[in-house]
Formats: C-alpha cells, sequence, structure tokens
C-alpha cells in the first residue's frame, strides 16, 4: 500500500472544479456531514459581525442576484388628533437594495500516511483550521461591505502639531490616524439622527485591537469600570458639602426575611455603626415611615397624585411632573411653598392596610425595646419607588450634611429583576457624608472587632425571646447573630458555624421556663445551662 492509493481529500467549501486524487478510502457522507457541521459551528466564533446583522432567506433558484426591501423610518406624528377625523396617512418608503452572491473557500489535502502517523487526529485539526480561515474570510468580507457604505466615518489623520486632516476613504488611513473617545461620540450622534435601532439599550462598536489601544492612552478616555465600580459612586451635579462628585457607599442587603423583626434589626444595625463610628447617638436623628404595599399604596397614590392636581396652580412644573409618574416624591421637593403645599396632603400611615399597619407597628415595638430613638416622619418616601413598608432615614442635624444614611424594605424588588419573589431589607452609609457629620460633632472613628455569639431558637413561638436576648448582647457590645428566616434549630446550627460564631445560645422552651439558657461552645462542642440574668457576665468572661 502507498500513500497515494489511500490519499482522501477533507474538501468542505472547496472550489468544486479542483482535482480530486481519491482512489479509494474517501469520506462516507456521515462522515461528511459531521465534519461540516463541525467545521460551521467551529467558524461562528469568528463572526464578529454577523452577530449584529439581520438575516434573509436565500431564494432557491432565484440566480446570484438577490433584491431587499428596506423601510425608511417614518416622521414623528405630532399633529394632535381630532375627534371624527381621520388623520392624514403616511407614505411608506421602501428602498430596493440589490445584492450579488459569491461563493469563498479552500481546502486541504490529507493522506493516511499523515493520518496513521501523525500524534493530533489531523482531520479533527483540519477542521479547525479550516473552520478559523472560513469564519475570518466572511467576517473580513462583511466588515468590508459596511466599510464600503455610505455612511461611513474615518479617523482624520493627527500631524505633531495637532493639525488634522479628513480621510475620505479606507485607502486614505494610515498610522497617524487615532481613534478617540470624540469619534465615538460623532458616531454615536450620526446613528441617532439617522434613527438607527440600538441593540438593547446601546449602540455596539467593533474595533481592532491597535485601534482600542489608541483609544485607550487617550487622555479623554476613561473605562466604564471607573464609574460602575461596586464601591465608588458619581453624581452628574455641581459637588458641594457632603454632594461630592464621586462618593462612596457601605451598607448591607437582608434577603429573604419578612419579619418586622428584620427590619429593626437593620435599624439597630445601622445606629449602631453610628455608635461605634464614634457619634454621640443623641446628636443623630433616626426619621421612620411606612409606605405600605402592593394592597394598599396605590389607592394611596392615586389619593396624593388628586391632591397634586387639584392644587396644581399653587405646585412647581417639577412637582406637576411628578404627578402622573411618582407623585410620592412631590413630598420631597426643594420648593418652599411646594412644602407648604404638601402638608395638607393625606399621608400613607392613615391609609395603610391591616397587614402593613401591624408591620409597622411592631418594627416600632422592638426599637422601643431595643432603646432606639426615633421620630415617625409621614412624609418620608426615599429616593427609588421600589420600597414597601418601612423606610427610614438618619440625619445630622447642624452638621450642615444632609441624610447620613438610609434604607427600607423592598419586597418586589427581586421579583422585579427577573428573579424568585425574596423579600429583602437594607441600608446604605454615605461614607464621605458620615465622615463629615463625625468631624463636624468633634468625634473620632473607632477600630476593633469582636467575636460572634448565634442566638437560636427551638420554636418560631420563642422569636419574641430571641430579639430580646440579641438585643441585650448587642447592648453589652456583644457581637450577635440570629435568625429571622423561620430555619430549622439544625440549620440554625450549620448557619452559626457558617458565619464564624464562637459561642451559640440555644432557647427552649424548658430551660426559658426555669429561667436558663442553654450554652454552646461551638470550638470544642462543649454545653452548659446557664441562667439568663448571667448570660452577659458568662459570655463577657469567655470572649
Amino acid at each position: 500500500m502507498n500513500d497515494t492509493a489511500m490519499k482522501f481529500d477533507l474538501q468542505l467549501f472547496a472550489d468544486p472544479s479542483a482535482a480530486l486524487n481519491n482512489t479509494s478510502g474517501t469520506m462516507t457522507a456521515e462522515m461528511k456531514t459531521f465534519y461540516e457541521k463541525r467545521l460551521i459551528d467551529q467558524a461562528e466564533p469568528r463572526l464578529v459581525h454577523d452577530q449584529f446583522a439581520d438575516y434573509y432567506p436565500v431564494p432557491q433558484n432565484g440566480g446570484k442576484t438577490i433584491e431587499f426591501r428596506k423601510y425608511d423610518s417614518l416622521p414623528k406624528a405630532t399633529t394632535p388628533l381630532t375627534e371624527g377625523v381621520t388623520p392624514n396617512g403616511q407614505t411608506l418608503n421602501v428602498t430596493t437594495i440589490t445584492s450579488d452572491l459569491h461563493q469563498y473557500g479552500g481546502w486541504t489535502p490529507l493522506t493516511d500516511v499523515l493520518q496513521m502517523t501523525a500524534i493530533d487526529n489531523n482531520v479533527v485539526q483540519a477542521t479547525r483550521v479550516l473552520a478559523s480561515q472560513a469564519g475570518r474570510t466572511m467576517d473580513s468580507i462583511t466588515r468590508d461591505v459596511l466599510a464600503g457604505g455610505t455612511n461611513v466615518l474615518y479617523a482624520p489623520k493627527q500631524s505633531a502639531d495637532g493639525t488634522e486632516t479628513a480621510v475620505t476613504s479606507r485607502a486614505g488611513l494610515d498610522k497617524t490616524c487615532t481613534l478617540t473617545p470624540k469619534l465615538f461620540f460623532q458616531a454615536a450622534a450620526q446613528l441617532g439622527a439617522m434613527n438607527a435601532d440600538p441593540i438593547g439599550d446601546s449602540y455596539i462598536a467593533i474595533i481592532h485591537p491597535y485601534a482600542a489601544y489608541d483609544l485607550k492612552t487617550s487622555r479623554e478616555f476613561i473605562e466604564v469600570h471607573k464609574y460602575a465600580d461596586p464601591e465608588a459612586m458619581f453624581r452628574g451635579e455641581r459637588p458641594q458639602k457632603g454632594r461630592l462628585r464621586q462618593f462612596h457607599q457601605v451598607g448591607i442587603e437582608w434577603l429573604g426575611a419578612p419579619d418586622p423583626a428584620a427590619d429593626s434589626e437593620c435599624i439597630i444595625m445601622l445606629m449602631r455603626f453610628y455608635e461605634r463610628l464614634g457619634f454621640d447617638l443623641s446628636k443623630l436623628r433616626l426619621l421612620i415611615n411606612s409606605m405600605g404595599d402592593p394592597a394598599c399604596r396605590p389607592a394611596y397614590r392615586d389619593k396624593v397624585r388628586q391632591f397634586i392636581l387639584d392644587h396644581a396652580d399653587e405646585m412647581c412644573d417639577e412637582c406637576r411632573e411628578r404627578a402622573e409618574l411618582n407623585p410620592l416624591r412631590a413630598f420631597d421637593c426643594k420648593n418652599e411653598h411646594c412644602h407648604q403645599v404638601m402638608a395638607d396632603a393625606p399621608l400613607m400611615p392613615e391609609h395603610l392596610c391591616d397587614e402593613c399597619r401591624d408591620h409597622y407597628a411592631k418594627v416600632k415595638q422592638y426599637l422601643d425595646e431595643a432603646g432606639i430613638a426615633y421620630v415617625e416622619d409621614p412624609t418620608l418616601v426615599r429616593g427609588l419607588d421600589y420600597y414597601t413598608r418601612t423606610v427610614f432615614e438618619v440625619e445630622a442635624p447642624g452638621a450642615g450634611v444632609g441624610s447620613i444614611g438610609g434604607g427600607g424594605r423592598y419586597d418586589g424588588l427581586v421579583e422585579l429583576e427577573g428573579g424568585k419573589p425574596t423579600p429583602g431589607v437594607g441600608f446604605a452609609v454615605g461614607f464621605e457624608r458620615a465622615m463629615l457629620a463625625l468631624e463636624a460633632f468633634g468625634g473620632e472613628m473607632a477600630d476593633d472587632v469582636e467575636r460572634c455569639v448565634y442566638v437560636a431558637n427551638a420554636g418560631a413561638e420563642l422569636r419574641d425571646e430571641v430579639f430580646s436576648l440579641a438585643n441585650l448582647l448587642r447592648s453589652a457590645g456583644i457581637r450577635t447573630e440570629c435568625d429571622y428566616q423561620g430555619r430549622s434549630l439544625k440549620s440554625q446550627f450549620k448557619q452559626a458555624d457558617k458565619v464564624g460564631a464562637a459561642y451559640m445560645v440555644v432557647i427552649g422552651g424548658d430551660e426559658l421556663a426555669s429561667g436558663n439558657v442553654r450554652l454552646r461552645d461551638m470550638g470544642t462542642g462543649e454545653e452548659k445551662l446557664v441562667a439568663r440574668a448571667e448570660l452577659v457576665d458568662e459570655l463577657l468572661g469567655r470572649l
């Protein structure tokens, strides 16, 4: 047997006029189908431009010249309609685009000697190489067609002294042509003027690696992560004290707990955070309110909206606009006259449903028990309308920085973003504002970390006792975690281990009846009964 006798050719996309040297051992129909599909699948990742193209079927037996129809966008219909009068129609402008079909391809011969002696599977490897060739070829052809259109912008040539020379064709481009952010803005403006459809909410830019280098080395270029960094935030407004252009936030998000105790825990955590930073809590003012829920807030929104419309001649233009978009934000208006008018508007606490009213009452009960001072502000609505039920803000009167933190419950937010229904509550602290307020009050930031204690319950009926005991421990300066998500006792043990608790306090019905709790050392597994009245001293002696 010699190498020519068994030679075969992988001729996917091959020129049909090419001579074949196969005498035996050619690929079966099944093999050709397999490798043709493999080739196409591996070529597709190379098709950069095709990702954003529209696809049209090629008419069968229609020849090598095909036609497409392009419909121009209609002008804006700015003339008001009159009842009973048929408006003037608008003509659809259709442009016929003619295109010639072409075939492109290549092939590679493979011998049986190579197949038997090569370390790699040469048919598979050849398929990958041909696929790469096909993808890059098709993408380059598509790119050249796009670049040959009439709506093309070219980067100008730039001399050493900064003088720009316009370029009107691809052939005119050279190494002095530099891609800049200005050209991106210009291209986006031109696309917008042409009523081009965005992809999602953006236009897509496909650029060469060298062009990307030119762009990133430009003084005007700012990487998107500098504006999207989760720790850094930016305001598009004039900077002022307490409202910096760039600022930072710290905070928490607690997902999965619908219990009002979770709301109170978040608020208590926030106030303890300020205390640990060095604030005198008597100098801060905590504002709370309830925003209701989907069962009662829509009717309340309608009442506020109607109130604004009834007093439209007394309200500013922004508030009149808010009446249709988010009427509750009118309570936040900085216009003093609007503020006076809204003082007579309906208030949410008067329109809460029974469930929201009970939830709000529980939150206040727990805050009272924890000794957290607060002011009920029925006009507090927060800046975002996804909040439900509890909302809160912390002010630093006299510091000149406004609110230094705030948050609330948002039970419908996860579902709104496409997730499963998940209750949530959290807060955010404006770090720079907090530091400015602390400085204004003459405080100094503290820095210490304690080991954690986890308070667990053996039944849902012991929830109030868990809250009371957790608050007692925290008041003594002991870092404490507990559960409000209805976990089983076994799951609470796992959660305690997960959060790194040094000790676990278990509240059971029998122990509680005798005035005791069970204390477990999470390191050694040792357990002992401790009188509830002696628990704080016991833990302080151990931690």
